[in-house]
């Protein structure tokens, strides 16, 4: 009786996270925005904290962190950042652009506009605006609230100049997620590691390339160096983080990828960008030989990967690995 106590305490757990993620995509919406799924958003989140505090969130992302969210408030269009996307009015809590007088280096301009079908977009940015940044993109299953109140609040503390940026992806039920790497081709690659090079070009991972370069260059027009432009990810987040940025127009700084793997091959004329990768050696859901495979692969296409392994580690990120990623963001900018 007692383990089918703690089942059910488990399946409660996982479905107010399943609401929490849901109602945080919601919130992104252009026709969700009454009161009555304000009301969602701010629920989902309480309850994500209780869940969380309970040691059940297997995103990987950490544990959920309470800090005030600033009041949300739509973004404007601007057809320069949408490309062939259709426009539509969201509401985040994207902060003020920097007044005149902040660092000369970092332009003022039109709010970024986010394309169909992606969630809502949250951003922590210094009062200068900050000389770097860093584009965190979530697991499948997680958004970019959850980065930001976990994963921003620890970076933020060892870059104070870094801006970070937390797109969520579209929501391909049963919950957010960035390319369609779903059971199926789990399964494939857990019983033979290298068939994830047959895996690229799923569905949703171009749509998902786009909108990280739209980011990308919007970060480049406000006069960040392409040298301190970085992208990084856990598990599918990862994922797609390699895929944009070895695709990218500009040569960013690096590609940070957490607990995750290379789907398909280096994309044609790829950016030699160093890939830093970062992975339990316990992690049922991607096993080490992924991200094994994905250095063998990346070397062999002439790109330069390293790979931290962290004795014990499932799933998750750990206090040692956010230091080893501080780190190495430093060295790059320095």
């Amino acid at each position: 009786m007692a383990s089918i106590g703690v089942l059910r305490a488990r399946h409660a757990r996982v479905a107010l996270l399943l609401l929490a993620s849901v109602s945080v995509w919601l919130r992104g919406k252009s026709w969700c925005i009454h009161r009555g799924h304000s009301a969602l958003f701010r629920a989902g989140l309480v309850l994500a904290e209780g869940a969380c505090s309970a040691n059940c969130f297997a995103s990987g992302e950490g544990q959920f962190r309470t800090r005030r969210l600033q009041h949300p408030r739509s973004l404007g269009h601007d057809a320069s950042h949408c490309a062939s996307w259709r426009p539509r009015s969201i509401r985040t809590n994207l902060a003020a652009a920097p007044e005149p007088g902040a660092a000369d280096k970092v332009r003022t301009l039109a709010p970024f506009l986010v394309p169909e079908p992606f969630g809502p977009l949250f951003e922590s940015r210094p009062e200068d605006g900050g000389d770097s940044v860093v584009i965190w993109l979530h697991s499948g299953g997680g958004n970019g609230a959850f980065a930001l109140y976990t994963v921003g609040a620890e970076l933020r503390q060892g870059l104070p100049s870094t801006s970070f940026l937390f797109p969520t992806g579209p929501l391909r039920l049963p919950f957010p997620r960035w390319v369609n790497f779903g059971y199926d081709e789990v399964n494939v690659a857990l019983d033979n590691t290298s068939s994830l090079v047959d895996f690229g070009g799923l569905e949703g991972m171009d749509e998902s390339v786009k909108y990280v370069h739209a980011l990308i260059e919007y970060e480049l027009a406000r006069g960040i160096q392409p040298g301190r432009v970085f992208l990084a990810g856990f598990s599918q987040g990862g994922a797609l983080a390699l895929e944009a940025g070895l695709a990218s127009r500009a040569r960013i700084g690096g590609i940070f990828g957490l607990s995750t793997f290379l789907l398909g091959s280096v994309p044609t004329g790829a950016q030699v960008v160093p890939v830093h990768l970062f992975h339990g050696d316990a992690d049922p859901v991607v096993p080490l030989a992924w991200a094994e495979h994905t250095r063998t692969v990346l070397e062999s296409a002439g790109v330069a990967a390293s790979l931290r392994v962290y004795p014990g580690l499932w799933h998750s990120r750990c206090a040692e690995e956010n230091a080893d990623v501080v780190s190495v963001l430093r060295d790059s900018l320095h």
